[in-house]
């Protein structure tokens, strides 16, 4: 049995000496990159793991590691083994495969790429001898040793996350019961295109002939082309605020019901009172696709209860979104990382302000002055100083920093000074940069109050340098 150490050895080995576009950016635009021919090949050497699978692929802008969460747990929560693939990670590669919601461990992975090497160094040899075939990257180990993993440990079902876009995403190989789109916003423009209509058809990539899709994109561009692609592959098509809606008496916490309008029902559809502990009126989308995909699961023969559906939202707790760690001062992290997720957080920020607020106790008291400060850091190639724009709108400091284990991480100096064109010479907001981020939210911390908040978002990379934190028992829900 080989140690610990030696185990963490391969496991380094196996992933992470490839090109990673998660921390390296291809050069040029398109996708010209990303080829599904070497992942394909990877797997027919291994008996194509991933075609014995039940899975649901899930895709989107914004939406997918919750929609991707949830599905996960309600069907755990029905007596299945189910396996979930996210990316990135936080801390460690083995949370990015996960089964009945415990993270694979160094030794079982190191098992997965045993395994592997074999039809890795096939396909490499192929690599070699014929240059347009493409090479394997380090996302397309990580997709092919979560098919592995999975099938080797005998789940009965996989929630599947693309990592990005979705027609040329390497997890885009499977054949799902059920495919979800959540909603769409400009992301990784550079590889997807500089329209609404042509990320959602990179998106909408993962469509296939007669799957069920449930699809959360809202504008119309977007739409347009989602019902284009499901047309052509005849893939029965729910989409939110059509066959789908929700309606809820507190749309920030509060439990939310269904509506499911089907064309090929006699009547609508509604669900039971559906709650969740994540926040924000965005969250109810997402649970709304959720419910959709049970739907789709349940038509062809998946048994999953009421029950077992609301056991799973109530387990549901994806690291970083909205997610309080402590209280007085109120610590919210978050893995906004453009422009729509931001202006996301901040909404739901302000609903939490408004819902929280208490009259002082005399009339002659003041109302309690909160300072909101946030904790940035953010990747280059992201729309930073949009970004920007909208936390100036809102927040009364910020400690700018960068991550260092990623290279895209964009500089302090082009940081304050995007700050300083975005922000109103008239209404200046304090910025301090601090190069370590650990050191940049020590001092937001010392700084702040009982009563002021600190937010720390812009980059997954920026959570996962920041400290060792989880979902606690403090987290208030």
């Amino acid at each position: 049995m080989p140690s610990s150490q030696s185990a963490q050895t391969r496991v380094e080995a196996f992933f992470f000496g490839r090109l990673n576009f998660e921390k390296q950016q291809p050069l040029g635009e398109g996708q010209r990159h990303y080829r599904l021919r070497p992942i394909q090949a990877l797997l027919e050497q291994v008996g194509n793991p991933h075609l014995q699978l039940p899975i649901v692929h899930v895709a989107g802008t914004k939406g997918k590691g919750s929609v991707c969460s949830m599905l996960h747990h309600i069907v755990h929560a029905s007596g299945r083994r189910c396996g979930l693939y996210t990316s990135p990670h936080i801390h460690h590669v083995g949370e990015r495969f996960v089964i009945d919601g415990r993270p694979a461990t160094t030794e079982q992975l190191a098992e997965v790429v045993d395994s592997l090497n074999a039809a890795v160094a096939h396909v490499d040899a192929r690599s070699a001898a014929e240059p347009d075939f493409g090479s394997l990257t380090f996302f397309d180990l990580c997709t092919a040793a979560a098919f592995q993993y999975f099938h080797l440990q005998q789940v009965q079902m996989a929630v599947i996350e693309v990592g990005m876009g979705g027609r040329l995403d390497s997890t885009n190989v499977v054949q799902p019961l059920v495919s979800v789109i959540t909603n769409v916003s400009f992301d990784h423009t550079q590889q997807l295109g500089n329209t609404i209509a042509a990320i959602a058809r990179e998106k909408a990539g993962i469509i296939k002939s007669f799957v069920p899709v449930v699809s959360g994109v809202r504008q119309g561009e977007g739409r347009a082309v989602v019902r284009e692609l499901a047309t052509q592959h005849a893939a029965p098509l729910w989409e939110l605020d059509h066959e789908l809606t929700w309606t809820s008496p507190d749309p920030l916490r509060g439990p939310c019901h269904v509506q499911v309008s089907d064309p090929g029902t006699s009547r609508p559809l509604e669900s039971p009172e559906l709650r969740t502990k994540l926040l924000g009126r965005h969250q109810r989308d997402n649970l709304a696709l959720v419910y959709a995909a049970v739907l789709r699961l349940r038509e062809q023969g998946w048994s999953i209860s009421d029950a077992d559906l609301q056991t799973g939202l109530d387990t549901a707790r994806p690291a970083g979104r909205l997610q309080i760690i402590q209280r007085q001062p109120q610590v919210i992290v978050d893995v906004a990382h453009n422009p729509a997720s931001l202006s996301a957080l901040i909404e739901t920020l302000q609903q939490l302000e408004q819902a929280d607020a208490t009259p002082p106790v005399a009339a002659a008291e003041p109302p309690t002055i909160r300072c909101r400060t946030l904790v940035f850091a953010v990747s280059r190639d992201k729309d930073f100083v949009t970004m920007l724009r909208l936390a100036a709108q809102y927040f009364d400091r910020v400690i700018m920093t960068r991550f260092h284990q990623n290279p895209r991480a964009t500089d302090l100096a082009t940081l304050a000074q995007t700050w300083a064109e975005v922000t109103d010479p008239l209404r200046p907001i304090p910025c301090v940069c601090i190069e370590q981020p650990q050191e940049a939210y020590k001092l937001a911390l010392e700084q702040a109050r009982s009563q002021d908040w600190v937010v720390v978002a812009g980059s997954l990379f920026l959570l996962a340098e920041i400290g060792s934190w989880n979902n606690a028992a403090a987290d208030v829900e």
